[in-house]
């Protein structure tokens, strides 16, 4: 019963960083309208998997808590690497101003993305129908194009090399576990964390 609990604290926490931490600059997006229908389609169909008895054993619920406290740990991580120079919401048309690298961002291009994944995969490990493997899977789809959008929106911007050369070093919800060489930048200085 405790896993339902984390899973409404951690949804608290998305909605309270989408209304009160990330910018809005451009209003909500339909890339972001369609996220948020997903993730209630989702979330319910999980709800009611659960609600009706089909759940996993102790050792599911514990590694689905394990999940939890993952995506936690990401979420104020990145929010807390983030806290001066807020990001604006997904699927907005600004452009970037800045390039975070410090942080989980050392590790991960998208760690709030990774936050997400780890969550959905904790909800839907939790229950013991194999339809709810279905939901993290379409979930990461859905962030894999989210961040696709934003790194197109980074390929477009006056951070365009400098992006490259990060992205080049850095996983995208992974850490490279061999990445390449440390490169510089067009300007000839190293890439550095900030």
């Amino acid at each position: 019963m405790l896993v339902p609990l984390v899973a409404l604290a951690y949804v608290c926490l998305v909605i309270w960083a989408s209304v009160r931490f990330f910018r809005n600059p451009t209003g909500v997006r339909p890339g972001l309208h369609r996220l948020w229908i997903a993730g209630a389609l989702a979330g319910s169909f999980l709800a009611l998997t659960y609600s009706r008895g089909d759940r996993g054993g102790p050792g599911c619920e514990g590694s689905a808590l394990a999940l939890f406290a993952a995506a936690f740990a990401m979420f104020l991580w990145a929010l807390a690497t983030n806290r001066r120079r807020p990001l604006s919401l997904a699927w907005s048309v600004d452009a970037p101003e800045h390039l975070v690298t410090r942080g989980p961002y050392r590790w991960v291009r998208h760690p709030f993305y990774l936050s997400y994944i780890l969550a959905w995969t904790g909800a839907a490990l939790v229950t013991a129908a194999p339809a709810s493997a279905v939901v993290p899977a379409v979930m990461c789809l859905l962030f894999l194009g989210t961040a696709r959008q934003e790194e197109e929106k980074f390929a477009r911007s006056p951070l365009a090399a400098e992006y490259g050369a990060y992205r080049r070093l850095t996983g995208m919800f992974l850490p490279r576990i061999f990445p390449p060489r440390r490169t510089r930048t067009t300007s000839g200085s190293p890439l550095r964390s900030r």
